[in-house]
């Protein structure tokens, strides 16, 4: 008799629908559904993306992370929880909510799958930190301590910067003027970046083995600006000149660095994106390019962590991503969309 196939766990994931901040949630319950898990998707609105996870194969629940009642449900009777949240206002009541709702879970029976929550992966962010100056990332850091006060075992990813993030900042005048412009940055400062899909990848292989990093500190890659204790997912380092390089390639026309000031770089994202970055993820985006300046002036640019923690952490390549999804692959896909 053939030995009985491990039961696969139940997943709760928010942000299910995906969004223009690097769409975590989306890759996650996508990948989750391709190997069998059970997906419980939770969406704000019930559109084409949600009729497209139900095809998938995922129970989709609306509901919105702001809203106890809705969490509390969605949370009932699965065994994990992804959770993710936009740059925006409300990420600390709705991680207090999450909390809470998982901790509750297991008060009411559920027929058909475990009785309680057992561990919650929080997607949180590489600049977490209680002394940041970006409210955003002193947020975060805040975050990270209301999972850890609850007893539901937390895993905090923290990712560098997204690829999205630069496609959102420099995609448009890349292609319509062959520049890209940063505040506060010389050409030769390298930025720490990671794909949404590597972070996705990421939040997977903890899936498969969440008790070998449930409140254990192994980081992959360390700066001074960073407190060394949840994982912390970077991919490439690169520099302004070469992420123009990066754009030239995928739009086959020349594109340039050009440094801006910090009021000319607000205006024209807010009117490049036609006001769709809220005042919140602008303001954070403008702190965040001074701390990444910053960083460099002082040569602490991100290095590999120490070789005894790396070498300790189970399936290394796969929470890094085998084949990390470069810029130039998400530039490409960009461009060629």
């Amino acid at each position: 008799m053939a030995p009985q196939e491990a039961k696969k766990p139940s997943v709760l994931v928010t942000g299910a629908a995906g969004g223009m901040q690097g769409a975590t949630g989306r890759v996650l319950a996508e990948r989750l559904l391709k190997r069998g898990v059970y997906v419980r998707a939770l969406v704000r609105t019930d559109d084409e993306r949600a009729a497209s996870l139900r095809a998938a194969g995922a129970e989709v629940v609306v509901g919105d992370l702001l809203k106890i009642e809705d969490v509390a449900r969605a949370a009932q009777g699965v065994d994990y929880m992804f959770f993710t949240f936009a740059v925006q206002g409300g990420l600390l009541e709705a991680s207090t909510i999450a909390a809470i709702a998982a901790r509750d879970a297991g008060k009411r029976h559920h027929a058909h799958h475990s009785l309680c929550l057992k561990g919650i992966i929080n997607n949180s962010q590489w600049c977490a930190d209680l002394l940041s100056p970006s409210p955003v990332s002193h947020r975060h850091a805040l975050s990270e301590a209301v999972f850890d006060a609850f007893a539901t075992p937390t895993v905090h990813l923290r990712g560098a910067i997204y690829h999205a993030n630069l496609t959102m900042q420099f995609g448009r005048s890349a292609g319509a003027s062959g520049v890209i412009r940063a505040p506060y940055m010389a050409a030769e400062d390298k930025v720490p970046l990671i794909a949404g899909a590597d972070v996705a990848a990421a939040a997977d292989a903890v899936l498969k083995d969440f008790q070998s990093y449930a409140g254990q500190a192994r980081p992959f890659m360390k700066s001074r600006l960073v407190q060394i204790d949840k994982l912390l997912l970077v991919s490439q380092l690169l520099s302004m000149d070469e992420i123009a390089a990066e754009f030239s390639n995928a739009f086959k026309k020349q594109v340039a660095f050009q440094p801006i000031t910090p009021e000319a770089w607000y205006q024209e994202l807010n009117t490049s994106t036609g006001g769709m970055v809220n005042s919140i993820a602008l303001n954070h985006l403008q702190i965040l390019w001074t701390m990444i300046r910053d960083s460099n002036q002082e040569g602490h640019n991100f290095v590999p962590g120490p070789a005894e923690l790396v070498a300790a952490v189970p399936a290394t390549e796969a929470i890094l991503a085998q084949k990390p999804a470069s810029f130039s692959e998400t530039l490409m896909a960009m461009a060629s969309a």
